[in-house]
Protein backbone atom coordinates (compact mmCIF):
# COMPACT_ATOMS: atom_id res chain seq x y z
CA UNK A 1 0.00 0.00 0.00
CA UNK A 2 1.45 3.46 -0.86
CA UNK A 3 2.26 5.66 1.91
CA UNK A 4 -0.02 8.91 2.17
CA UNK A 5 2.11 11.70 1.17
CA UNK A 6 2.76 14.34 4.08
CA UNK A 7 -0.22 12.38 5.87
CA UNK A 8 -3.67 12.38 6.75
CA UNK A 9 -5.34 15.96 7.17
CA UNK A 10 -8.51 15.61 9.81
CA UNK A 11 -11.76 16.00 7.51
CA UNK A 12 -14.69 17.41 9.24
CA UNK A 13 -13.48 16.43 12.88
CA UNK A 14 -13.56 13.08 14.78
CA UNK A 15 -17.20 12.54 15.61
CA UNK A 16 -17.40 8.95 13.52
CA UNK A 17 -14.42 6.65 11.29
CA UNK A 18 -14.46 7.08 7.63
CA UNK A 19 -14.96 3.56 7.53
CA UNK A 20 -16.31 2.13 10.82
CA UNK A 21 -13.62 -0.18 12.19
CA UNK A 22 -10.95 0.70 9.95
CA UNK A 23 -8.52 3.50 10.63
CA UNK A 24 -8.75 6.64 8.99
CA UNK A 25 -4.80 6.97 7.37
CA UNK A 26 -6.28 3.06 5.82
CA UNK A 27 -9.77 4.53 4.99
CA UNK A 28 -8.90 7.43 2.93
CA UNK A 29 -6.17 5.38 1.02
CA UNK A 30 -9.43 3.04 -0.21
CA UNK A 31 -10.96 6.03 -0.99
CA UNK A 32 -8.64 7.74 -3.23
CA UNK A 33 -9.37 4.64 -5.23
CA UNK A 34 -12.54 4.85 -5.96
CA UNK A 35 -12.90 6.38 -10.12
CA UNK A 36 -13.36 10.04 -9.83
CA UNK A 37 -17.34 9.22 -12.38
CA UNK A 38 -18.33 8.13 -8.54
CA UNK A 39 -16.90 11.02 -6.40
CA UNK A 40 -20.34 12.46 -6.66
CA UNK A 41 -21.89 9.26 -4.97
CA UNK A 42 -19.13 9.28 -2.40
CA UNK A 43 -19.98 12.75 -1.26
CA UNK A 44 -23.85 12.10 -0.93
CA UNK A 45 -22.65 9.40 1.83
CA UNK A 46 -21.76 11.53 4.87
CA UNK A 47 -20.66 15.00 6.01
CA UNK A 48 -16.80 13.43 6.51
CA UNK A 49 -16.59 11.72 3.13
CA UNK A 50 -17.50 15.14 1.66
CA UNK A 51 -14.84 17.11 3.38
CA UNK A 52 -12.39 14.47 2.00
CA UNK A 53 -13.34 14.16 -1.44
CA UNK A 54 -13.18 18.52 -1.51
CA UNK A 55 -10.09 18.21 0.30
CA UNK A 56 -7.25 19.34 -2.79
CA UNK A 57 -4.93 16.48 -0.47
CA UNK A 58 -7.63 13.93 -2.22
CA UNK A 59 -6.69 14.50 -5.71
CA UNK A 60 -2.76 14.99 -4.47
CA UNK A 61 -2.88 11.68 -2.89
CA UNK A 62 -4.78 10.09 -6.03
CA UNK A 63 -1.57 11.54 -8.03
CA UNK A 64 1.09 10.33 -5.53
CA UNK A 65 -0.67 6.70 -5.63
CA UNK A 66 -1.31 6.75 -9.24
CA UNK A 67 -4.57 6.05 -9.28
CA UNK A 68 -5.51 9.27 -10.80
CA UNK A 69 -7.55 9.39 -14.42
CA UNK A 70 -7.77 11.89 -17.42
CA UNK A 71 -11.50 12.01 -17.48
CA UNK A 72 -12.73 14.05 -20.56
CA UNK A 73 -14.96 16.93 -20.23
CA UNK A 74 -17.26 17.26 -24.05
CA UNK A 75 -19.68 20.18 -24.48
CA UNK A 76 -22.27 17.99 -26.22
CA UNK A 77 -25.92 17.97 -27.12
CA UNK A 78 -27.62 16.74 -24.29
CA UNK A 79 -30.13 13.74 -24.56
CA UNK A 80 -33.90 14.02 -25.12
CA UNK A 81 -36.64 11.78 -26.11
CA UNK A 82 -37.45 11.68 -30.08
CA UNK A 83 -40.05 14.32 -30.67
CA UNK A 84 -39.46 15.89 -26.86
CA UNK A 85 -38.86 19.47 -27.46
CA UNK A 86 -36.05 21.01 -25.68
CA UNK A 87 -36.00 22.48 -22.28
CA UNK A 88 -35.35 25.65 -22.82
CA UNK A 89 -38.59 26.47 -25.01
CA UNK A 90 -37.17 30.28 -25.34
CA UNK A 91 -34.96 29.16 -28.21
CA UNK A 92 -35.93 31.11 -31.75
CA UNK A 93 -34.96 27.93 -33.52
CA UNK A 94 -36.91 25.32 -33.26
CA UNK A 95 -35.07 21.71 -32.91
CA UNK A 96 -31.94 23.22 -31.80
CA UNK A 97 -30.72 20.99 -28.85
CA UNK A 98 -29.95 21.68 -25.66
CA UNK A 99 -25.69 21.61 -24.23
CA UNK A 100 -24.27 20.16 -21.33
CA UNK A 101 -21.03 18.88 -19.96
CA UNK A 102 -20.28 15.39 -19.92
CA UNK A 103 -17.21 14.14 -17.81
CA UNK A 104 -16.35 11.07 -19.81
CA UNK A 105 -14.44 7.72 -18.52
CA UNK A 106 -12.19 6.92 -21.47
CA UNK A 107 -11.03 3.45 -20.15
CA UNK A 108 -13.84 2.57 -18.24
CA UNK A 109 -16.35 4.08 -20.74
CA UNK A 110 -18.83 5.64 -18.10
CA UNK A 111 -20.24 9.09 -18.21
CA UNK A 112 -21.76 11.67 -16.30
CA UNK A 113 -23.42 15.12 -17.05
CA UNK A 114 -21.72 18.04 -14.66
CA UNK A 115 -24.19 20.15 -12.66
CA UNK A 116 -25.43 23.19 -14.87
CA UNK A 117 -24.04 26.48 -14.82
CA UNK A 118 -26.48 28.55 -12.65
CA UNK A 119 -26.74 31.53 -15.10
CA UNK A 120 -27.46 29.01 -17.78
CA UNK A 121 -29.71 26.28 -15.96
CA UNK A 122 -31.27 24.59 -19.02
CA UNK A 123 -28.17 24.98 -22.02
CA UNK A 124 -24.56 26.27 -21.68
CA UNK A 125 -24.02 28.90 -24.32
CA UNK A 126 -23.60 27.48 -27.92
CA UNK A 127 -20.64 27.26 -29.81
CA UNK A 128 -18.60 28.47 -26.21
CA UNK A 129 -14.61 26.78 -25.42
CA UNK A 130 -13.62 24.80 -23.17
CA UNK A 131 -9.98 24.04 -21.62
CA UNK A 132 -8.50 22.72 -18.46
CA UNK A 133 -6.29 24.52 -16.14
CA UNK A 134 -5.03 23.33 -13.21
CA UNK A 135 -7.68 20.69 -12.10
CA UNK A 136 -10.45 23.39 -13.26
CA UNK A 137 -12.37 23.41 -16.23
CA UNK A 138 -12.91 26.54 -18.17
CA UNK A 139 -15.77 27.35 -20.20
CA UNK A 140 -15.04 30.62 -22.08
CA UNK A 141 -17.91 33.00 -24.49
CA UNK A 142 -20.25 31.22 -27.10
CA UNK A 143 -23.96 32.51 -27.99
CA UNK A 144 -26.78 32.85 -25.23
CA UNK A 145 -28.62 30.07 -25.81
CA UNK A 146 -31.93 31.38 -25.75
CA UNK A 147 -30.81 34.64 -27.76
CA UNK A 148 -28.03 33.66 -30.20
CA UNK A 149 -26.19 36.57 -29.63
CA UNK A 150 -22.85 36.34 -28.47
CA UNK A 151 -21.81 36.45 -25.35
CA UNK A 152 -18.19 37.00 -23.13
CA UNK A 153 -18.73 35.63 -20.30
CA UNK A 154 -16.31 32.86 -18.38
CA UNK A 155 -17.42 30.04 -16.29
CA UNK A 156 -14.70 27.88 -14.08
CA UNK A 157 -15.96 24.27 -12.51
CA UNK A 158 -14.22 23.49 -9.60
CA UNK A 159 -13.98 19.63 -9.60
CA UNK A 160 -12.95 19.54 -6.25
CA UNK A 161 -16.48 20.98 -4.65
CA UNK A 162 -18.53 20.22 -8.02
CA UNK A 163 -19.35 24.36 -8.19
CA UNK A 164 -19.13 26.81 -11.04
CA UNK A 165 -17.74 30.18 -10.17
CA UNK A 166 -18.50 33.18 -12.89
CA UNK A 167 -14.47 34.58 -13.89
CA UNK A 168 -14.01 37.93 -15.21
CA UNK A 169 -15.71 38.44 -18.73
CA UNK A 170 -13.78 38.50 -22.01
CA UNK A 171 -12.24 42.35 -22.56
CA UNK A 172 -13.77 42.01 -26.02
CA UNK A 173 -17.03 40.20 -27.40
CA UNK A 174 -16.34 37.79 -30.28
CA UNK A 175 -17.01 34.22 -31.24
CA UNK A 176 -15.54 31.46 -33.15
CA UNK A 177 -12.60 32.21 -31.49
CA UNK A 178 -9.89 29.70 -30.86
CA UNK A 179 -8.43 28.58 -27.17
CA UNK A 180 -5.64 27.17 -25.93
CA UNK A 181 -3.12 27.05 -22.52
CA UNK A 182 0.26 28.03 -21.95
CA UNK A 183 2.81 25.67 -19.93
CA UNK A 184 2.23 28.26 -16.75
CA UNK A 185 -0.96 27.55 -17.12
CA UNK A 186 -2.32 30.70 -19.06
CA UNK A 187 -5.26 30.86 -21.44
CA UNK A 188 -4.92 32.52 -24.68
CA UNK A 189 -7.98 33.49 -27.05
CA UNK A 190 -7.22 34.38 -30.59
CA UNK A 191 -9.28 35.66 -33.58
CA UNK A 192 -12.81 35.25 -34.19
CA UNK A 193 -15.32 37.11 -35.33
CA UNK A 194 -17.25 40.56 -33.67
CA UNK A 195 -20.89 41.04 -33.86
CA UNK A 196 -21.12 41.99 -36.78
CA UNK A 197 -19.50 39.37 -37.99
CA UNK A 198 -15.96 41.07 -39.03
CA UNK A 199 -13.15 38.67 -38.60
CA UNK A 200 -11.05 40.47 -36.11
CA UNK A 201 -7.14 39.63 -35.13
CA UNK A 202 -7.30 40.37 -31.44
CA UNK A 203 -4.83 38.34 -28.83
CA UNK A 204 -6.51 38.34 -24.81
CA UNK A 205 -4.12 35.83 -22.35
CA UNK A 206 -6.74 35.21 -18.86
CA UNK A 207 -4.75 34.46 -15.79
CA UNK A 208 -6.90 32.05 -13.70
CA UNK A 209 -5.32 32.40 -10.43
CA UNK A 210 -5.78 35.88 -10.56
CA UNK A 211 -9.11 35.88 -12.33
CA UNK A 212 -7.68 38.76 -14.77
CA UNK A 213 -7.04 39.73 -18.67
CA UNK A 214 -4.69 41.10 -20.12
CA UNK A 215 -4.34 42.19 -23.86
CA UNK A 216 -1.90 40.46 -25.76
CA UNK A 217 0.18 41.84 -29.29
CA UNK A 218 -2.38 41.44 -32.21
CA UNK A 219 -1.88 39.13 -34.97
CA UNK A 220 -1.05 40.74 -38.23
CA UNK A 221 -4.17 39.10 -40.22
CA UNK A 222 -7.99 39.08 -39.12
CA UNK A 223 -8.55 35.19 -38.88
CA UNK A 224 -12.13 34.04 -38.10
CA UNK A 225 -12.10 30.09 -37.03
CA UNK A 226 -8.33 30.07 -36.49
CA UNK A 227 -7.10 27.00 -34.55
CA UNK A 228 -4.21 27.89 -31.40
CA UNK A 229 -2.23 25.84 -29.82
CA UNK A 230 0.93 26.08 -27.84
CA UNK A 231 3.82 24.66 -29.21
CA UNK A 232 7.81 24.36 -28.25
CA UNK A 233 6.93 27.57 -25.61
CA UNK A 234 5.22 29.37 -27.80
CA UNK A 235 1.67 30.57 -29.47
CA UNK A 236 1.17 29.11 -32.59
CA UNK A 237 -2.62 30.29 -34.65
CA UNK A 238 -2.73 28.56 -37.63
CA UNK A 239 -5.37 29.57 -40.92
CA UNK A 240 -8.79 30.71 -40.42
CA UNK A 241 -10.49 33.51 -43.04
CA UNK A 242 -10.80 36.98 -43.41
CA UNK A 243 -13.97 38.87 -43.37
CA UNK A 244 -14.36 39.68 -46.66
CA UNK A 245 -13.36 35.83 -47.66
CA UNK A 246 -16.04 33.53 -45.80
CA UNK A 247 -15.17 29.61 -45.48
CA UNK A 248 -11.97 30.33 -47.76
CA UNK A 249 -9.48 28.99 -44.77
CA UNK A 250 -5.59 31.42 -44.83
CA UNK A 251 -2.84 28.83 -45.43
CA UNK A 252 -0.94 30.89 -43.35
CA UNK A 253 0.23 30.56 -39.52
CA UNK A 254 1.63 32.91 -36.85
CA UNK A 255 3.76 32.33 -33.85
CA UNK A 256 3.92 34.30 -30.68
CA UNK A 257 7.22 34.39 -28.90
CA UNK A 258 6.11 34.95 -24.82
CA UNK A 259 9.45 36.62 -24.26
CA UNK A 260 10.29 39.46 -27.04
CA UNK A 261 6.15 39.22 -26.87
CA UNK A 262 6.04 39.66 -31.24
CA UNK A 263 4.93 37.89 -33.87
CA UNK A 264 6.59 35.76 -36.56
CA UNK A 265 4.49 34.74 -40.06
CA UNK A 266 4.53 31.74 -41.08
CA UNK A 267 3.51 30.84 -45.48
CA UNK A 268 2.11 27.45 -45.86
CA UNK A 269 1.52 25.98 -42.63
CA UNK A 270 -1.83 24.55 -43.32
CA UNK A 271 -3.21 23.72 -46.87
CA UNK A 272 -5.58 21.35 -45.81
CA UNK A 273 -8.30 24.10 -47.03
CA UNK A 274 -10.58 23.29 -43.92
CA UNK A 275 -11.12 24.48 -40.59
CA UNK A 276 -8.57 23.18 -38.30
CA UNK A 277 -11.01 22.42 -35.07
CA UNK A 278 -10.02 18.63 -35.42
CA UNK A 279 -6.15 19.75 -34.88
CA UNK A 280 -4.47 19.05 -31.59
CA UNK A 281 -1.26 19.36 -29.90
CA UNK A 282 0.58 16.26 -28.74
CA UNK A 283 3.64 16.83 -27.18
CA UNK A 284 6.13 18.86 -29.51
CA UNK A 285 3.57 17.50 -31.92
CA UNK A 286 0.52 19.13 -34.16
CA UNK A 287 -1.74 15.99 -35.39
CA UNK A 288 -5.04 16.65 -37.45
CA UNK A 289 -8.12 14.10 -38.56
CA UNK A 290 -9.91 15.41 -41.55
CA UNK A 291 -10.54 14.12 -45.37
CA UNK A 292 -10.36 10.90 -43.97
CA UNK A 293 -7.11 11.11 -43.28
CA UNK A 294 -4.21 11.67 -39.77
CA UNK A 295 -1.80 14.16 -40.82
CA UNK A 296 1.35 15.39 -38.42
CA UNK A 297 3.01 18.58 -38.36
CA UNK A 298 6.78 18.95 -39.33
CA UNK A 299 8.00 22.09 -38.01
CA UNK A 300 11.21 21.86 -39.35
CA UNK A 301 10.51 21.74 -42.63
CA UNK A 302 6.91 23.34 -42.76
CA UNK A 303 4.87 20.32 -43.84
CA UNK A 304 2.21 17.73 -42.72
CA UNK A 305 3.28 14.26 -42.87
CA UNK A 306 0.59 11.39 -43.88
CA UNK A 307 0.15 9.06 -40.96
CA UNK A 308 -2.86 7.09 -41.79
CA UNK A 309 -6.76 6.92 -42.59
CA UNK A 310 -9.55 7.50 -40.24
CA UNK A 311 -11.87 4.60 -39.53
CA UNK A 312 -14.00 3.21 -42.11
CA UNK A 313 -17.16 5.34 -42.48
CA UNK A 314 -15.89 8.49 -40.65
CA UNK A 315 -16.99 12.00 -42.26
CA UNK A 316 -17.03 14.61 -39.64
CA UNK A 317 -14.16 15.24 -36.91
CA UNK A 318 -15.83 17.00 -34.34
CA UNK A 319 -12.94 18.00 -31.89
CA UNK A 320 -9.90 15.64 -30.64
CA UNK A 321 -8.00 15.94 -27.42
CA UNK A 322 -5.31 14.25 -25.41
CA UNK A 323 -6.25 11.42 -22.88
CA UNK A 324 -4.03 9.08 -21.50
CA UNK A 325 -0.93 9.53 -23.70
CA UNK A 326 -3.05 8.75 -26.78
CA UNK A 327 -5.47 11.27 -28.82
CA UNK A 328 -9.42 10.93 -28.24
CA UNK A 329 -11.55 11.91 -31.38
CA UNK A 330 -15.41 12.28 -31.87
CA UNK A 331 -16.48 11.97 -35.09
CA UNK A 332 -19.50 11.49 -36.92
CA UNK A 333 -20.13 8.33 -39.47
CA UNK A 334 -21.99 8.67 -42.55
CA UNK A 335 -25.42 8.11 -40.51
CA UNK A 336 -24.89 11.17 -39.20
CA UNK A 337 -24.12 9.54 -35.64
CA UNK A 338 -21.47 10.49 -33.34
CA UNK A 339 -19.04 8.23 -32.36
CA UNK A 340 -15.63 8.23 -30.22
CA UNK A 341 -12.37 6.95 -30.98
CA UNK A 342 -8.81 6.57 -29.48
CA UNK A 343 -6.00 7.34 -31.75
CA UNK A 344 -2.63 5.65 -30.93
CA UNK A 345 -0.11 7.93 -32.11
CA UNK A 346 2.96 4.95 -31.71
CA UNK A 347 1.24 2.60 -33.70
CA UNK A 348 -1.30 4.28 -35.64
CA UNK A 349 -4.14 1.59 -34.09
CA UNK A 350 -7.95 3.39 -33.85
CA UNK A 351 -9.91 2.10 -31.10
CA UNK A 352 -13.36 2.54 -30.88
CA UNK A 353 -14.96 3.93 -28.03
CA UNK A 354 -18.02 2.38 -25.84
CA UNK A 355 -19.72 5.07 -23.67
CA UNK A 356 -22.83 4.78 -21.63
CA UNK A 357 -26.17 4.79 -23.40
CA UNK A 358 -27.64 8.45 -24.05
CA UNK A 359 -24.42 9.65 -24.14
CA UNK A 360 -24.51 10.44 -28.06
CA UNK A 361 -24.96 13.65 -29.01
CA UNK A 362 -22.95 15.85 -31.17
CA UNK A 363 -19.68 17.04 -29.28
CA UNK A 364 -18.66 20.71 -30.15
CA UNK A 365 -15.37 21.23 -27.62
CA UNK A 366 -13.69 18.86 -25.86
CA UNK A 367 -10.57 18.93 -22.91
CA UNK A 368 -8.54 16.27 -20.31
CA UNK A 369 -8.49 16.87 -17.13
CA UNK A 370 -6.15 14.28 -14.69
CA UNK A 371 -8.12 13.56 -11.47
Amino acid sequence: MAKSGGGNPKFGGREMELIPDLPDEIAADCLVRVPYISHCKLKSVCRRWRCLVNNPWFYQQRKATRTSEECIFMLQALPHQEGEPCANKAKPYKGAPDYGITAYNPVGGACHTLPPIPQFPTSIPLFSRCVSVRGKLIVIGGWHPSTMRAVNCLFCYDVLNGRWVRGADMPTLRSFFACCVSDQGVVYIAGGHDEEKNAVNMVEAYDVEKDAWEIVPPMSKARDECGAFFMDGKLVVISGYETQAQGRFLSSGEVFNLQTRSWSWVENMWKIGRCPRSCVAFGCRLYSFCNGGVVRYNEKENVWIEEGSMPQGITVTACATMAEGKIFVSACDSSKVMCCYIFETENGKWVEMERAEGFGGLVQCATTLEL
